[in-house]
């Protein structure tokens, strides 16, 4: 009963490639697109309900999985600002960044508050998760804040 269970979690959890495409390739497009510069990342999950859960760190193996099952169950998978993002089907979304990093503010001042994008001296600002003061980007949200300014800008 328990080998029957497992095949179903299994199935459940990866199921065939779509398309036509083996494993293997599937695999390899995973690791295209997760950096192999970065051992853990941390993981902002949404559901459809717009619940948002954080955490991790997670291995850059599991975030490989994660990968690899978000494409075999058809969701859109794309990097975004220096972050994997992972859209499913269902209207939730895991959006993976480097460990100990900020969530990116694309729209944001690169030297905006790096919890909330605001220019550099703002007041206490109400968030989700309380109030806080102007607090310094890291250098990952200020680069990917920069690379994104340039972008709009057409260079």
């Amino acid at each position: 009963m328990s080998d029957a269970i497992s095949a179903a979690v299994a199935a459940e959890m990866f199921p065939p490639p779509p398309g036509g495409r083996t494993a293997e390739e599937l695999r390899a497009e995973a690791e295209a697109l997760v950096p192999v510069d970065v051992s853990e990342f941390d993981e902002t999950y949404r559901t459809a309900y717009g619940v948002t859960n954080v955490e991790g760190p997670w291995p850059r193996w599991l975030v490989v999985a994660l990968v690899v099952r978000g494409i075999s169950k058809g969701a859109t998978v794309a990097v975004e600002y220096s972050e994997l993002v992972i859209r499913h089907t269902n209207d939730s979304s895991s959006t993976l960044r480097p460990a100990g990093a900020a969530p990116v503010r694309p729209d944001a001042d690169p030297m905006g508050c790096r919890y909330c994008g605001l220019t550099r001296r703002h007041g206490e600002q109400p968030t989700t998760w309380g109030t806080h003061a102007y607090t310094k980007p890291t250098q990952f949200q200020i680069k990917a804040r920069m690379l994104e300014r340039r972008k709009k800008a057409g260079k």
